[in-house]
C-alpha cells in the first residue's frame, strides 16, 4: 500500500508540472491517479499528511496547496463514485423485491386459475 501512496504521489507532483491539463501525458495521468485512489481508498481512507511533511522542504507553498485540492478531488470522486455503486444496488435490491412480489402474484394468480387455491386470498 506505500508504494501505491508514493507512487500516486509521484504522479501527482508530474501533473502539477506540467504544462498543460489537456496535454495527452497529463490526462493519462490522470486517469491512472484515479484508478490508484479507487484501489487505496478502497481498502480505508488514507491521508497524504505523512507526505506534506517529506514535501514541505521541496515544494512551494502554492505547489502544496495545488497537491492537496488535487487529492481532494480525487478523494471526492471515488467517494461519488463508491455513492453511486451503492445507490445502484440499494435501487436493484428494490427492483428484486419488486419482481419478486409480481413473481409470488401471477404464481397465485396461476393456482386461483387453476382451482387449487380457494379465491380469498
Amino acid at each position: 500500500m506505500e508504494q501505491k501512496i508514493k507512487e500516486a504521489v509521484t504522479i501527482m507532483l508530474r501533473i502539477l508540472r506540467s504544462r498543460s491539463p489537456a496535454d495527452p501525458l497529463c490526462r493519462e495521468d490522470l486517469a491512472k491517479l484515479l484508478m490508484l485512489y479507487r484501489e487505496i481508498f478502497t481498502q480505508g481512507e488514507v491521508y497524504l499528511e505523512p507526505w506534506r511533511e517529506k514535501l514541505k522542504d521541496t515544494l512551494s507553498k502554492e505547489e502544496l496547496e495545488l497537491l492537496e485540492i488535487l487529492h481532494q478531488a480525487l478523494l471526492y470522486r471515488v467517494q461519488d463514485e463508491e455513492e453511486k455503486l451503492e445507490g445502484r444496488a440499494k435501487q436493484r435490491e428494490v427492483e428484486v423485491e419488486k419482481l419478486l412480489s409480481d413473481l409470488e402474484k401471477e404464481i397465485m394468480r396461476k393456482k386461483i386459475a387453476e382451482g387449487n387455491i380457494n379465491e380469498e386470498i
